[in-house]
């Protein structure tokens, strides 16, 4: 049996995504025929941002980092929502974690 391999989008598709990626910080990894991922590291946590299909690289499965045209709640947003920045403190972003401790009883 023939083993599945993605297909690549256009080179010029690819090299636009990882432009973008490099002018939010970013490190880009995979994109290369064979791979089925373009993926978006920020250089100064290690924390993956964007997470693409190598068929698809304008495409994200995380939610951007900034976008003014969605407007979201959170907290100390206060009533109105604001756009979209997930570069704030406070935001999870794929493969964080959360400890919480208390004491039992």
């Amino acid at each position: 049996p023939r083993l599945w391999t993605p297909a690549l989008a256009p080179q010029a598709e690819v090299a636009k995504a990882k432009a973008e990626h490099a002018s939010l910080g970013l490190l880009s990894l995979g994109g290369r025929a064979g791979d089925a991922f373009l993926v978006g590291v920020r250089a100064s946590t290690g924390t993956v941002d964007a997470v693409s299909p190598a068929s698809h690289p304008s495409f994200s499965y995380t939610m951007p980092l900034k976008d003014a045209s969605v407007k979201l709640h959170w907290a100390d947003s206060g009533r109105v929502p604001l756009p979209l920045d997930r570069t704030a403190q406070g935001f999870h972003h794929l493969g964080d974690l959360t400890l919480r401790v208390r004491k039992a009883g």
